[in-house]
């Protein structure tokens, strides 16, 4: 996934696919940025098969990573499974509606049901938003580097070949610094959008677990 997406991530940059000279650093950069925008989300957004386990109440059950491409499982308990048919499934939203059951969303209710969610998530790429983010974090941090301003720089604007001007007032006097000052700007305007108004249902201790790609 992360070749197909440096590629990406090129275009959007203005780089040429043929001009691989600094495909090593971008590549890396990109990895930096998925693991600051994890940090700041708690998701991963990179396709592959994931594990879920939390306590909720019984009706609604919001996953960590989506959209959701596939539900593998679904364990109740210890060993008690939930049939397909008994559960719908909303891919885009990325949570599990179980019609049969109420929802209680209680403190004293959320210890009345464990659940274990197997599922594939993800698209091929991440989102647009955070593709684009992704490149102006890049962008920024190239542009430090390409500045020779690695410990700090005092310059608020620099001109950078093939990228263009950068300013870094607002985004940090480092190439670490610009890129997590970009992701956490951008992250503040679309995060609120994409995740909708909750993520929860009284369902405290979620854990997710990156299980691997998906095997075809």
């Amino acid at each position: 996934m992360l070749t197909e997406w440096v590629k990406y991530l090129k275009t959007l940059l203005g780089i040429p696919e043929a001009d691989t000279s600094q495909d090593e650093i971008i590549t890396a950069l990109a990895e930096m940025c998925l693991g600051q925008i994890f940090a700041l989300t708690g998701r991963t957004f990179v396709q592959g098969t994931y594990r879920d386990s939390f306590i909720t109440p019984a009706r609604l059950v919001y996953l960590t990573e989506f959209p959701i491409l596939r539900v593998i499982s679904v364990e109740r308990g210890q060993g008690s499974y939930f049939e397909p048919t008994e559960y719908s499934v909303d891919k885009l939203q990325g949570r599990l509606v179980f019609d049969s059951l109420e929802c209680r969303c209680l403190p004293h209710a959320c210890a009345d049901a464990s659940y274990t969610v197997e599922y594939e998530a993800n698209g091929a790429l991440p989102p647009i938003w955070v593709s684009m983010a992704t490149a102006d974090a890049i962008r920024a941090a190239l542009a430090q580097m390409e500045a020779g301003n690695t410990y700090g720089f005092n310059a608020k604007k620099v001109a950078v070949t093939d990228v263009g001007s950068v300013e870094f007032s607002t985004v940090g006097d480092s190439p670490t610094a610009s890129l997590a000052g970009t992701l956490a700007a951008a992250i503040d305007t679309w995060v609120p959008v994409d995740f909708g108004a909750t993520r929860s249902c009284c369902s405290p201790g979620q854990i997710s677990e990156y299980l691997g790609e998906i095997v075809p």
